[in-house]
């Protein structure tokens, strides 16, 4: 942010008079180091004195506190055969190879008062190794990185393998199609092994071999393990405070985000097919006052075989057929107050793949694409710069845009090849490239071999973390400012400090919870919990295939409205044209046949599309002092409830016995019990999105307080069911009492600094801070910039209003009480005996 200036205050008092008790504060900084002993080792428990934190199993075998064997892995393939980076990995059960419970060598060292490493080595030749504990009757389990099945995991088996989360997910009424495209309930793009339990420990898996989390299944009830494909595992055990001390604690072994550019926080637009519309859009965005930081192209690089829809041609160079003269069109976007993001993936396409010439789109029409970049696969080739087989040659797999015979992918241990693509990367920031999609880093063969004399059994999990360094060392090099973004879908233990931010990946373009529209929150809530607090997801959606078993129909204005109001309150707001270009919903309307690059207008969800995107913009200030915790504790922005209200049953998975949660529960079988869909935007404001088709209403629950709807002012008692009306673009969120929600004021249209007179940037505003105040209660907000804004006293029915020294102004709205102060470097503001102090 800015550094601090004097500022007035528009302050929106909302609510009624009450007294309530303070909300608990955000949780700190690291988790501090209690005057107690530290952790350590006993029996297969983890202790602190006479304190036992985490119980030893009392099982045999597959359930002794430590146990090994030895067995032949299965792998298979999915996608009828072909690569398409999502391998099943299969042992024999429990019962066809046995587990030993003896023979496993464990240490535990202290590494300070509230962390123990404990390490389980297995006699030599053992190819699997697990630790046991005990399952307390209520004990409930988080984390795990981007699991969209569910945000609390006890019951399940989560495998900790970066994969491709396929095509919808398979369940009991949705068995998976053949060629097997569909998800296993727990396949993840980012499955980050980090466990967090309501016992107050957590544990993190150190390795990068295969590992599964099994977790009081119906097998093993009494018992939970951490299993590694290895003949070593390694763990770490936090204990001390809260969950985000927890967090802190572990962050602050594994790595933690840096800040963001100020733009990261503003509404992000994509545009492709060709130079010329990419600068249409910008103009739309800016004719119409749509606020907008970042115009996003991912064909820069050209565009491929459009058999399986919209495809690009995976090089890594500009296609001067589309854009002749990227680098004119770069200047002119920075010039309106936008950053430009293009494109990258790992993948090395054979001359074969994109030959250009006569081709067909998806529905069968005649196209011509142009050859590009033809050599790019002989310099990979020439240079080893591919990852290989067993017999050394580049390891091909039936990559984008899955026309055969497909490609390779980049040896990011070869560091000639590391050298080799930064190349392209310093081409592409001196064309005016201010960061990038940086897309994959799942599809890694578990048998390829790599540069530095490992497979892909040891190297797949750590791959996209590797992808992700070698973007960050080359911007932080280029750009020691900090003004470039990349975001990434795929991640792992490092991911949190090697990648700034994280998109959801790719979800159908549907309602459905699972790996449509509600799994977005399941999936942004989960990140949040493993340190990876910068996230976002493509509105509205991506994955629209005519495959037998999964088809999927293109957005329509429903979804992408409803979509797009889950953005405006997530951390990074981002659209996505989605698999079927020119079929797809956009900002500006629906889909024109004729002319795929330009949709038919439509003024209703043009108007939506700019209100949505003025509230993501205006909450600058709060997300952004969010954003500042993150970095400094790890602690998430988009938060799961329990890390709010800990007490609550409800947020807990036990949902009311009401008619109104009865039928939101039965929305589709064989789905998660006890999921809400409400999460928390840092501790302020409770959202709770419509995540189904054809409704207008949806229960909300609101713990113990008093809440206040920010739409209406309204007042609720909590603990409460309350029944919320939102249509289409329209999202209900909720603040407590002694809430204060800074804001930018109205008009502004980009967090990127400019010098064009007809556009409005943050820095234009600098000294005006808008202030949503929710009376009732104490409360107290810092700013990013270390601005304090404090509210205290009680509050009486005296409602009169004055500052210090001044006559403020106060008008009455729909939502309460304006009040406009004069610019002040410390302000008081009093509302009958209740005190707002800004310093």
């Amino acid at each position: 942010m800015t550094s601090r200036r004097s500022r007035c205050a528009a302050v929106l008092l909302a609510g009624a008079v009450l007294a309530a008790a303070c909300t608990a504060d955000d949780g700190g900084g690291e988790a501090a180091a209690p005057d107690r002993d530290p952790l350590a080792w006993s029996d297969g428990a983890v202790v602190r004195g006479d304190e036992e934190v985490l119980g030893a199993s009392t099982g045999t075998g597959a359930d002794a506190p430590a146990a090994w064997r030895t067995v032949d892995y299965e792998v298979e393939v999915k996608g009828g055969g072909a690569y398409l980076g999502h391998e099943l990995l299969r042992t024999p059960g429990d019962a066809a190879a046995p587990w030993d419970g003896t023979g496993v060598t464990v240490t535990a060292e202290p590494t300070d008062d509230t962390t123990l490493l404990v390490t389980a080595r297995a006699p030599e030749g053992a190819t699997e190794v697990a630790l046991s504990f005990a399952c307390a009757a209520d004990e409930r389990f988080y984390g795990l990185g981007a699991q969209s099945w569910a945000t609390e995991h006890r019951g399940e088996t989560v495998p900790i393998w970066v994969v491709e989360q396929g095509l919808g997910k398979v369940t009991p009424s949705t068995p998976d199609p053949a060629p097997s495209v569909m998800g296993e309930p727990y396949d993840s793009y980012a499955p980050i092994p980090f466990l967090l339990s309501s016992a107050g420990y957590a544990v993190s898996y150190q390795g990068t071999p295969y590992a599964t989390f099994e977790l009081c299944t119906e097998e093993h009830p009494g018992s939970w393990r951490v299993t590694s494909w290895s003949d070593e595992l390694v763990i770490d055990v936090f204990h001390g405070g809260g969950p985000l001390d927890l967090i802190a604690a572990y962050t602050g072994r594994v790595g933690r985000p840096t800040p963001p550019p100020d733009w990261f926080y503003a509404p992000m637009n994509d545009a492709v097919r060709g130079q010329e519309n990419v600068a249409r859009v910008a103009r739309v965005l800016r004719d119409n006052d749509i606020p907008s930081s970042v115009i996003w192209t991912e064909d820069w690089i050209g565009i491929g075989s459009q058999q399986t829809g919209f495809r690009l041609s995976h090089d890594w160079d500009v296609s001067e057929t589309e854009y002749p003269d990227l680098a004119g069109l770069t200047g002119d976007l920075h010039d309106e107050g936008f950053r430009f993001l293009g494109y990258f993936s790992p993948f090395l396409p054979t001359d074969e793949t994109t030959p250009g010439g006569p081709s067909v789109d998806q529905a069968g029409n005649p196209v011509v694409l142009q050859p590009h970049n033809q050599e790019k696969w002989a310099e990979a080739e020439a240079g080893g710069y591919a990852f290989t087989d067993a017999d050394g040659a580049p390891y091909l797999m039936l990559t984008p845009p899955f026309v055969p015979p497909g490609g390779g992918g980049l040896d990011v241990t070869d560091p000639e090849a590391v050298e080799w693509f930064r190349g392209y990367l310093a081409e592409a920031e001196a064309l005016g490239l201010d960061g990038s999609m940086t897309d994959f880093g799942e599809w890694v063969p578990f048998d390829a071999r790599f540069d530095d004399g490992r497979t892909g059994a040891a190297v797949h999990n750590e791959y996209p973390v590797d992808w992700q360094r070698i973007h960050r060392d080359f911007w932080e090099q280029a750009r020691p400012d900090g003004d470039y973004l990349f975001y990434v879908r795929s991640a792992f233990t490092g991911s949190q400090a090697a990648a700034p931010a994280i998109w959801g990946g790719d979800q159908n373009t549907s309602f459905d919870r699972l790996d449509g529209l509600g799994s977005v929150v399941t999936l942004g809530v989960n990140l949040g919990l493993v340190g990876m607090p910068f996230y976002g997801h493509d509105i509205a959606g991506y994955s629209a295939f005519a495959i037998e078993g999964v088809e999927n129909t293109p957005t329509d204005r429903e979804l992408f409205l409803r979509w797009a109001a889950i953005g405006a309150y997530t951390p990074m707001m981002r659209t996505h044209h989605g698999s079927r270009y020119g079929e797809n919903w956009s900002f500006e309307g629906g889909p024109d046949p004729d002319r795929p690059e330009e949709p038919t207008p439509d003024p209703v969800t043009l108007r939506a599309w700019k209100r949505l995107a003025t509230e993501h913009i205006r909450l600058f200030p709060y997300l952004s002092a969010y954003g500042a915790r993150a970095v400094a504790t790890g602690a998430p922005i988009m938060r799961h409830p329990v890390l709010v209200a800990p007490d609550d049953p409800v947020f807990a998975g036990e949902l009311p016995d009401e008619p109104a949660w009865r039928a939101f529960a039965s929305v589709g079988e064989g789905l998660p019990e006890g999921e809400t869909f409400q999460y928390f935007l840092g501790d302020e404001l409770l959202v709770a999105p419509v995540v189904d088709q054809g409704v207008t209403e949806r229960p909300v629950h609101l713990p113990e307080g008093v809440w206040y709807d920010i739409r209406t002012g309204e007042r609720h008692d909590g603990p409460t069911t309350v029944v919320a009306e939102a249509g289409p673009g329209e999202i209900p969120v909720y603040a407590p009492a002694g809430a204060i929600v800074p804001r930018l004021p109205e008009g502004v249209e980009t967090l990127v600094e400019t010098d064009d007179p007809d556009v409005v940037d943050h820095t234009d505003v600098a000294d005006r801070l808008d202030l949503d105040v929710f009376l009732g209660a104490p409360g107290r907000f810092e700013l990013a910039d270390g601005t304090v804004v404090e509210l205290s006293g009680e509050v009486g029915d005296d409602r009169t209003v004055a500052v210090a020294g001044d006559e403020p102004a106060v008008t009455e709205t729909d939502r309460g009480r304006q009040v406009t102060t004069a610019a002040v470097d410390d302000l008081e503001l009093r509302v009958g005996g209740a005190t707002l102090r800004i310093s």
